[in-house]
């Protein structure tokens, strides 16, 4: 499934998304086909009971591809970040969906917040 968001003057994300075939029944994929915005996740978990409880992203900073020039409708120069999201049904369990997910890297900030573990460990020798 292919996406792209934006309002009516400006693109700001691409998203494709691939499902665990297993998953996806014919109610499901005609429901994506006839609306862009059919939640397909929601579709899972109410038909399969299964939920993603564990998640990995990889976010990379490039310039973008000619047709991601294209469909954003932003110049050469102009950077993206690139997510790539794969979703679990636990942690080392297996994949439910993937996201590539290429967003124009001035619209958008990252945040992240950790808490419950030491992020470092101070040794006996610090200065």
């Amino acid at each position: 499934r292919v996406r792209c968001d934006g309002t009516k003057q400006i693109h700001y994300r691409l998203t494709t998304k691939y499902y665990l075939a297993s998953l996806i029944d014919d109610e499901t994929l005609a429901g994506m086909r006839a609306n862009d915005k059919y939640d397909a996740i929601l579709d899972i978990k109410n038909k399969h009971g299964i939920v993603t409880t564990f998640m990995t992203e990889d976010i990379i900073a490039r310039l973008p591809t000619i047709q991601e020039q294209e469909q954003l409708e932003i110049v050469r120069t102009a950077p993206v970040m690139e997510v790539k999201r794969t979703c679990y049904d636990r942690k080392d369990g297996r994949v439910l969906w993937f996201n590539r997910i290429v967003l124009v890297a001035s619209l958008f900030v990252f945040h992240q917040e950790y808490e419950g573990e030491a992020l470092w460990k101070e040794t006996e020798n610090s200065n």
